[in-house]
Order: C-alpha cells, then structure tokens, then sequence
C-alpha cells in the first residue's frame, strides 16, 4: 500500500482523498508516505480541507504538509487550526508532531504575533517539564522562543545529576536563548552546572560544545553579572583536577619494538582479560582513548584498531607514535613575535584571538593573539607520548596487545585458557 502511494511523490493524484485516507493511519510509514505525496501536489487542491479537517492526527500531519509548502499568509489559519486540536487526548507520539507543528509554523510561515504567542504559552506551558525527556526538549525550545517567562526555573530542575547527560545538554542549549526569567540563583545555578558539565563523558565534540553554551550563556550576563559573577566564571577556566586510575608506576624498561616482536605470536591465546584491562589502566590509555563504552575519546577510538591492523602495527605506534600520525589529532606550534611558543589545539577562533587547548584532558587552554603569531605549523611530535607501556612488563604489554586486538572483548578467543 505504500508503494502505491509512493508515486503521488513525483506525479499529481486523481483525487486527493487516496492520500487524506492514510494521513490518520496507525502505521507511520504510511501516515510519512502520504504526507510527502501531499506536499507535492499543488497546495490550492487541500489548503482549505488541511485547515478544517477534525481528526487531530490527520489535521496535524496536513498541517506539517502546509507548513512545509504554504505561505506566510497561511500562519494565522494554521496556528488557530493547531490551538484547536484537544492536547489531552494525545498520545506521546502524537504530541511530539504536534509540537513539531508548532514548531514548523514558526520556523517557515514566520513568528507568532505577541497574542498567538500568548496563546501557545497557556496550551503548552502546563505540559513543562514533561515526563518524556523527546518531549521537554522540544517543549523547552518552544517556550524559550516564545518568551514564556515561567521556562527557566522550570527548566533548571532538569539540570540534575539524575538526568542523562544528553537531556541536561539539550536544555543547557535552549535554555543559552531565554531572554527572560533569569534570576540571580537561577544564573548562579547555571554556572554552578557548567562547572558540572566539564566532568561529562562523551565524544570528541563534546568539550566543545559544552564550550559553545558557556559562550552563549556569558552573553546573556550584562558585565555587572559578569562581575558579580567572576568567581564562579573564573573557575571555570581552572585547569580540571584529573584523578589517579591507578597509583603511580615504577619504570620497568625503556622497551623497544625489537624486545617485543618476537613474542608476539602469543598475544592470541591464553591471555589474562584482568591484567590487560589493568596494564590499560596503568598505561593511562583511557585518560585519551575509548575503547568500547569506556574511556575518552581525545585521541583515535580504538574499539575497531585490532580489525584494521596486526599486532605488531598496534606495538609499533605505541611505541613510535611520532612515526606515522593522523592529522586530525596533530597539534600545532604557534610562535609569537615575543619569541614564546604556544602547542596544542585551536578550540576557538576570533577575529583577534585563537584559543589554543594545551592540556586537552584537564582542559587548559591559552589565548593567543592572533596579531602576534609570526609562524604557525603542524607539530611533527604526537602529542602521544612515547614511552607510556616502559611501567608494564613483557607480559602486562602481550595481554594489552590481546585487548585492543579484542576490541575489550572479554569473549574473545585470546582470554580463553586452554587445558
């Protein structure tokens, strides 16, 4: 059935009802297919009949579709026929495309007038915060755009330690864009989480992004804010206190890739999965790496290392990081007309500073002027250092070597000890 729907997409329908039956549809593919065929017919043909329909699913979805392919003078029309659909009887699903109808209108037939904006306030700000985290993330954004006043302290109690860290992340966002409801607690709270924030888990962006929100947030504070708040603001540029994994290692032998390559025909069986994640742990591979859920990830992922290389490639850039680099993760050397030299990584660029992270896992930073750069090249040295597995021992190497060939898989052939 949805195939024959699928070529409404490309060429007009007889009769526009063949598309309206399956806009109500429990299936949502169905209810996707019609709706994409709909939009591309031309819009005179169901204008009237999207702003009158009754059934709420139908009505959203061919409200979407007007939203999609109607104008600017379709906004008042669309917006009264959306405050008409009863919220109460929707499902979660349903009023996720509500919201995104709401949000669609907004974004492509213009802003609200101050009364319809009034209007979407009292309907959707009884709902905030909701018991879906799909569904405050999108009612947040919604409201901050509408300038609800009520948003931000509502929204502040979902920056809790007992919220997921992508929720907190996405209100964190949208909450950069309320102009209105702040107040000094609110504000001291909001740095109180950035200063939280920087102890989150998570990909190579995301330091960056959490960057991104401090920015955005700082813009919001007039400088008497500032001032009132530079204590908290000033500790957040302290370098972040990195805890030992494991206590510190005595140096057990400056190895070399020739003391190790003989032995590496051993790394595919009777290994120890315990003592390799340890010899991880003592090599400080994880303050860098992920390596499956675990980890970070400042450097290259190394949960699919062990299927793109042998062992002794794997040794090798451990042991010669500098010999072969990616240039993604390569710092650069800024020397400055003073005749002081700057490395790391550009994180942030204006017209008159870059801001160059020198320490990426305490996430210190250094501003350079830009005015004052005389030469700037890509380091020749891996910020890697060299001489991370001289702690471990032949053996605590040989089943590190087993772990990133396993991808940490404790399943893995090489950790299954033979009679």
């Amino acid at each position: 059935l949805r195939r024959n729907l699928e070529p409404y997409i490309n060429s007009p329908v007889p009769e526009i009802d063949v598309l309206w039956t399956h806009l109500s549809s429990d299936d949502r593919w169905l209810r996707f297919t019609a709706r994409k065929a709909l939009e591309h017919q031309d819009v005179s043909r169901w204008r009237e009949q999207a702003l009158s329909e009754t059934e709420p699913i139908a009505a959203i979805e061919a409200l979407i579709a007007l939203c999609h392919q109607g104008t600017p003078q379709d906004r008042n029309a669309v917006l009264t026929a959306l405050n008409r659909i009863e919220i109460s009887a929707l499902s979660q699903e349903q009023l996720l495309a509500l919201l995104r109808a709401y949000e669609l209108s907004c974004i492509r037939l213009g802003k609200p007038t101050s009364a319809q904006a009034a209007t979407i306030r009292a309907r959707l700000s009884p709902l905030f915060p909701h018991a879906t985290s799909s569904a405050n993330h999108m009612l947040c954004e919604l409201l901050v755009y509408l300038n609800d006043a009520s948003v931000v302290p509502r929204a502040m109690t979902l920056l809790a330690d007992t919220s997921p860290q992508e929720d907190q992340i996405r209100t964190a966002r949208a909450l950069t864009q309320a102009s209105r409801g702040w107040t000094s607690e609110t504000q001291r709270q909001f740095l109180a989480w950035l200063g939280s924030a920087r102890h989150f888990t998570g990909g190579k962006q995301l330091t960056e992004r959490l960057r991104d929100i401090r920015v955005d947030f700082l813009k919001l504070l007039s400088d008497t804010q500032q001032q009132q708040f530079s204590e908290e603001i000033a500790t957040l540029d302290k370098p972040l206190e990195v805890e030992e994994v494991v206590p510190a290692q005595p140096v057990v032998k400056d190895w070399k890739l020739t003391d190790l390559e003989p032995h590496l025909a051993s790394v595919t069986q009777n290994r120890s999965f315990k003592n390799a994640r340890q010899a991880l742990l003592a090599a400080n591979c994880l303050k860098c790496h992920r390596i499956g859920s675990t980890g970070a990830q400042i450097g290259p992922d190394l949960s699919n290392v062990g299927k793109r290389f042998d062992s002794r490639a794997i040794l090798e850039s451990i042991i010669e990081p500098s010999k072969v680099m990616d240039p993604k993760y390569l710092y650069t050397v800024y020397v400055l007309s003073s005749g002081k030299i700057v490395t790391g990584r550009p994180v942030g660029v204006s017209k008159t500073t870059i801001t160059v992270e020198t320490d990426p896992i305490r996430q210190t930073t250094v501003p350079v002027l830009r005015e004052e750069i005389e030469e700037a090249v890509l380091s020749k040295t891996s910020p890697m250092p060299a001489s991370l597995i001289n702690v471990l021992s032949q053996e605590d190497i040989l089943d590190l070597l087993a772990y990133l060939k396993a991808g940490g898989d404790p399943g893995a052939a090489a950790f299954q000890q033979s009679n």
